[in-house]
């Protein structure tokens, strides 16, 4: 069969003649768009939650990698909150005893730990703070040799007992590594410590003699403290530690300290790897003035710099996310907060108000050691009276009588 043309069947007609027109492609075209921006949008908001995250991720494993040297070496940690480097960062240190004596042996040798020996130069054996110590004379010394442990480059952490037994009149050295750092008691009892030639002074508490105490100099490259009783007594800028040959020393060749010493301890500061924040995060925290999260031994917050928990905000544009450190250690995240001015529509319309900047805080000091009891003197007999040592008794007082018994007296006295 044969069709004619399709121009002499006329025009097209049913639904497969239907086309689109212009408005409805319009239409099409402004839902699509309007689909994709919402898509775009949510998936703003998600890779701002994804960063935020990520980030806050980042700070809580430098944390918790502080917190478990603190607990697998027995020895302080502190995560350093460094805003002062661009981008920002955390890096996470710890410290590592390099040397240790306790000497209980006597004789020529001290035997410390890590199979370290120290030469002992002309100090007496006598009971200490823990079982033995060492009686210094102003010249005597304990030679810790130069091992290059002792280097302490990155910073360190010396401890000890002291028991002055004179005033202290001129400079003397409880540690000297020359040229590099020490530890040192300065006229009227200032506590000194120094690395090269910077130098910090304790200018706040003077060290009481004839009492046990426990000093302490810790430095890294963000500040330096001096420890009295393990109370901060001074805060000083951070100090690069100069690396020389010099034998390490408890006491002095020429400026030994004059007295007792017992429980020495040195330890070095070791950083981690620093972590750089990505993008423009900036760091907020109540850490202040140390700028760092310090660990004790045990794990928990070191109450020598903290007083309570630590919060750390971590800030992205308008977006915040927050770490909580309890004083047990332990870390908690916050949710992604926004820090729009107007109503926030993630925060069910709530307003976020600004938090204040916490106030500075002031170095913590020891209690003022007690004034030593008194005993008796040769010719005062303790436990009595000075009327009773001479003798004078006083009469005792007349007993008070009523008035009715007074006035009857006077009478009878009055009658002949």
């Amino acid at each position: 069969m044969t069709f004619p043309p399709r121009s002499a069947r006329g025009p097209a007609v049913g639904p497969a003649a239907r086309a689109f027109t212009l408005i409805e492609l319009l239409v099409v075209i402004a839902i699509v768009m309007a689909l994709m921006g919402i898509g775009a949008a949510a998936f703003q908001r998600q890779s701002a939650r994804m960063k935020a995250d990520a980030v806050a991720s980042t700070v809580d494993t430098a944390i918790r990698q502080a917190r478990n040297s603190a607990v697998s070496t027995g020895a302080p940690a502190f995560v350093e909150l460094d805003d002062r480097h661009d981008p920002q960062r955390v890096v996470a240190w710890g410290y590592r005893v390099v040397g240790m004596w306790h000497f209980e042996e006597g004789g020529f040798e001290a035997r410390g730990a890590f199979n370290h020996m120290g030469v002992i130069r002309g100090c007496k054996s006598v009971e200490g703070k823990v079982g033995k110590a060492l009686y210094f004379d102003g010249r005597s010394n304990v030679d810790c040799g130069s091992d290059p442990e002792f280097d302490l480059e990155d910073g360190g952490y010396l401890e000890a007992y002291i028991l002055g037994l004179t005033g202290f009149g001129s400079k003397q050295f409880i540690f000297n590594k020359k040229n590099a750092y020490g530890l040192s008691v300065a006229r009227n009892g200032l506590l000194t410590g120094f690395v090269g030639s910077q130098e910090i002074v304790g200018d706040v508490y003077s060290l009481p003699p004839k009492r046990w105490t426990k000093v302490g100099f810790a430095w890294d490259r963000r500040n330096s403290r001096l420890l009295v009783d393990d109370a901060v007594v001074a805060v000083g800028p951070g100090m690069q530690t100069p690396v020389n040959h010099e034998s390490l020393l408890v006491g002095d060749e020429q400026a030994s300290f004059i007295g007792m010493i017992d429980e020495v301890r040195v330890m070095a500061a070791i950083p981690g790897n620093p972590v750089e924040l990505a993008g423009e995060t900036k760091i907020q925290h109540n850490a202040a003035p140390w700028k760092a999260i310090h660990f004790a031994p045990d794990g928990g917050l070191d109450v020598r710099y903290h007083t309570g928990p630590i919060t750390v905000d971590l800030i992205q544009g308008e977006k915040k996310r927050s770490l909580f450190v309890s004083m047990l250690g332990l870390t908690k995240k916050s949710e992604v907060i926004s820090l729009a001015k107007d109503l926030d529509q993630e925060d069910n319309g709530k307003p976020v108000k600004a938090t204040p900047p916490p106030p500075p805080r002031k170095a913590l000091l020891p209690a003022a050691p007690r004034k030593p009891l008194q005993p008796p003197s040769d010719t005062e007999e303790f436990g009595k009276t000075p009327e009773a040592k001479t003798g004078e008794a006083k009469p005792p007082a007349e007993e008070s009588k009523p008035a009715e018994a007074k006035t009857d007296e006077a009478k009878t006295e009055a009658q002949p």
